[in-house]
């Protein structure tokens, strides 16, 4: 199923072929209903990830990096998590918008440079690849204070881009048999060659991080185990993971890494395709894309902006639009990132799960694609891209909705990343559309979409006309 492209797809037939529960393989149960999110991923049964994450593990000098994201064991995933917990909250996360704001100016000169008002196919923009460029450059810039480069040279800066594609492809079908890596990309052999150096095996983006760690160190020189002062440098991520661990001792050092790791590999890929699905859903229905424009050009008229030159939006400007948070919040129902079910492990002595009593050691789970779509959760309408229904529903209606929004995960598990993924999304797709007037290149052009564990699309090519410009496009 994975090795077809649409995994995504086939689950959501599967269910409504045969109903809330399905046998995906041997010891493995697909689950459509919305009580089976809160009784797998509550914590209540503490079901633990499969050994699916496992193989997403990187690798550097013939030895495997587990990160929060790809652990399966919960005491180290409690641990890391409390470590980084406070870097990862809104109140913190909010001290890092002059990042987002110098990534986000940078994009939106490559577009006025590039594209914008240029005639003909001159102007044609792939904005699936540019969008990619924007997201590892933010995450660049809030880890390490330093931008990748993607945005400034226009290609992807030492293919880290395309090593951690492969590294998805990898994960996917692999993961459905995961005692397959060890005869493959965790072979022994080849980690004892990389041990002793005769087979490189370090993964680029790790050797990325590596290097901004080092070079970190070496700035900070004797004052690495003092607090860092406010203005004495950037608090950027790493700033706070070597904080914690040199000054507080709350994660070792081998954690450091394997948190920024994390940033790069999940906080970068989930983001640009989130961003896609909030334009490309914005351009294929006009409407909508018609009230958002109406939403901020009264909210510019109104003087709600700060930023009347280079039109950037603050955190707290984008909260007070309603429409924007409702846009975002169904692009992501209706396109998640994540492709597949997120596995767990049922406990020894079994657990009941939506009404049904599964056998310990079953891997259970669900998927986005299937729950995102419960009509009895978000209306009848589910398969509708339908902004209004964020706004219309009522206390309860909206409770329901929010509980089994499942894009971001649930529980003790819900990705640490969500808050810095909202931060982007909200700033930059509001900056972007004060700045310019985006269509189609094809208005009945359709992207292109392959599902593995993430969901990725591609093919999604725009045109800009400056909203300042008078000659017609």
């Amino acid at each position: 199923m994975v090795l077809r492209g649409r995994p995504h797809e086939e689950q959501r037939e599967l269910h409504d072929r045969y109903g809330d529960i399905v046998r995906l393989g041997p010891g493995t149960l697909s689950f459509a209903h919305p009580q089976a999110v809160s009784d797998i991923y509550s914590g209540k049964h503490r079901m633990r990830k499969s050994e699916f994450y496992s193989v997403q593990r990187g690798i550097r000098a013939g030895r495997s990096i587990s990160t929060i994201f790809s652990t399966t064991d919960e005491n180290a995933h409690a641990k890391l998590r409390r470590g980084a917990s406070n870097a990862y909250a809104l109140t913190t996360l909010l001290q890092f918008e002059p990042f987002v704001d110098s990534t986000t100016k940078v994009l939106l000169a490559q577009i006025r440079s590039r594209w914008a008002d240029k005639p003909g196919t001159q102007g044609i923009c792939d904005f699936s690849t540019w969008l990619q460029y924007y997201a590892f450059d933010v995450i660049g810039e809030v880890t390490f204070s330093k931008r990748m480069g993607f945005l400034e040279e226009g290609r992807d800066v030492g293919n880290i881009i395309d090593a951690i594609d492969q590294g998805l492809d990898y994960a996917g079908p692999v993961g459905q048999i995961p005692m397959s890596d060890y005869f493959l990309r965790r072979n022994p052999l080849k980690l004892l060659a990389g041990r002793w150096g005769f087979l490189n095996m370090t993964f680029t983006h790790v050797a990325f991080g590596v290097e901004q760690i080092r070079q970190r160190k070496l700035e900070l020189g004797g004052k690495l185990r003092e607090p860092v002062k406010d203005g004495s440098r950037p608090r950027d991520f790493l700033s706070r993971f070597l904080e914690s661990h040199y000054v507080q001792g709350s994660i070792s050092e081998d954690q450091v890494m394997s948190l920024t790791q994390a940033n790069i590999n999940a906080g970068s890929d989930t983001t640009a395709i989130s961003l896609r699905a909030i334009f490309y859903h914005l351009l294929k229905t006009p409407g909508c894309y018609g009230k958002l424009m109406d939403e901020l050009e009264l909210a510019e008229a109104r003087g709600h902006f700060a930023d009347t030159e280079t039109c950037l939006v603050s955190w707290n400007e984008a909260q007070k639009l309603p429409y924007l948070d409702a846009v975002i919040k169904e692009s992501l129902r209706i396109f998640p990132a994540v492709g597949l079910t997120m596995e767990r492990v049922v406990p020894p002595q079994g657990s009941v799960i939506a009404g049904a009593f599964v056998p310990g050691g079953t891997i259970v789970g669900c998927s986005p694609w299937v729950i995102n779509f419960r009509t009895d959760v978000f209306g009848s309408d589910a398969d509708s891209f339908r902004p209004e229904r964020w706004i219309e529903a009522d206390e309860e209606k909206q409770s329901r909705m929010k509980k089994y929004f499942l894009t971001f995960g649930m529980g003790s598990h819900t990705c640490i990343g969500k808050n810095i993924s909202y931060l982007e999304m909200y700033k930059v797709v509001a900056a972007v559309l004060r700045n310019f007037r985006i269509k189609l290149a094809t208005p009945t052009s359709q992207w292109k979409v392959h599902g593995s564990w993430f969901v990725k699309q591609g093919d999604f090519k725009v045109k800009f006309t400056s909203r300042t410009a008078r000659k017609a496009d």
